[in-house]
């Protein structure tokens, strides 16, 4: 299993790199190498808490642009396992600058200020499945601003929130899928983690793991899809088996996946690769960064030590984030 996963890595790196010039490029413009310099466009941004029932709040903030003629299309931004809404503001900060408005979120079950305090030993860790109901907190968060546009001055005819973007990294990866309309298939996932049992295989997918932690808990909402989600973009995003082919056939709006060779939480050719191939939508896209890791992409928040190699951000990520800035932007 394990001399599988990593011959097919490099076999898949091994092929892009032969095909190069082969590959079609995406006609877009202004090129790609354009998009990665900051816009134009003034933006305020703005902080505050949302209240959830017998729960921890969530904190957001809204980036509204200004002086533009027509309702802003908005983007969410929605952060991994032990990481906040910091990993990830340049990203926020890049599309408010090109007259997007933008949202982010921490997640009050998954996110780094939970499991620091978990460490310190003052808080316990969610129940297993709370992760799963993530997309009803962007469902939240984009009802918020709604009622923020029809009650403040400031905020009213700013933002278009029919017309939404998701993009999310690892959990946060996961939650833009579901949210954007692929299903959680429950079976499936039961029957993958029944293989864990299998004293004779070792596992290099850390991401199963998290996703058989609570496999004996109540049985989750399959449907998270928030219909204002018109594009998603997951990077490096725990997949599967949580939606297996059945439940990523239900996806209907365009997607983009990120995924890293040297990702070692989740590893492309499970999480992201094969996910990719079982999209059934004509409008989807993989990213393939030879070398990225699964922090390749942020920088920084979370209890996270860059100097260990199997948490290194990459050798260089600075074009890991040139790149999702510009893809996110195109």
């Amino acid at each position: 299993y394990v001399d599988e996963l990593i011959n097919a890595t490099e076999k898949i790196a091994s092929w892009l790199k032969k095909n190069n010039n082969s590959l079609v490029p995406l006609p877009i413009n202004p090129p790609i190498s354009a998009l990665d310099k900051a816009g134009s466009v003034t933006f305020v941004k703005h902080s505050f808490t949302i209240n959830r029932p017998n729960k921890h709040r969530i904190l957001a903030v809204v980036y509204l642009p200004e002086n533009l003629q027509k309702p802003a299309p908005v983007v969410v931004i929605a952060p991994g396992f032990n990481s906040d809404i910091s990993s990830l503001t340049y990203v926020a900060e890049h599309l408010a600058s090109y007259g997007f408005g933008v949202a982010a979120l921490n997640f009050p079950d998954t996110d780094q200020q939970r499991i620091t305090e978990y460490l310190e030993g003052v808080d316990n860790l969610s129940q297993p499945n709370a992760w799963l109901e993530q997309p009803k907190d962007i469902t939240l968060l984009l009802d918020t601003i709604e009622k923020k546009a029809q009650s403040n001055s400031s905020w009213r005819g700013k933002l278009d929130l029919n017309n939404v973007g998701v993009l999310g990294q690892s959990l946060g990866g996961y939650t833009s899928l579901a949210i954007g309309g692929s299903q959680i298939d429950w079976n499936h996932l039961v029957q993958a983690c029944q293989s864990l049992k299998n004293p004779d295989l070792i596992f290099l997918n850390s991401a199963l793991l998290w996703q058989c932690r609570g496999v004996n808990g109540p049985v989750p909402d399959g449907n998270l899809q928030d219909r204002r989600v018109k594009a998603v973009i997951a990077i490096n995003p725990v997949s599967s088996p949580i939606f297996g082919k059945k439940g990523l056939s239900q996806m209907k709006v365009p997607v983009m996946l990120f995924a890293g060779s040297n990702d070692k939480f989740a590893p492309a050719i499970l999480e992201q690769i094969q996910p990719f191939t079982e999209l059934t939508q004509s409008d989807k896209y993989l990213l393939f960064l030879k070398g990225g890791t699964h922090l390749s992409f942020l920088t920084g928040g979370g209890n996270f030590d860059f100097s260990l190699q199997i948490l290194s951000p990459g050798a260089d990520p600075s074009l890991a984030r040139s790149y999702l800035k510009s893809l996110s932007l195109a």
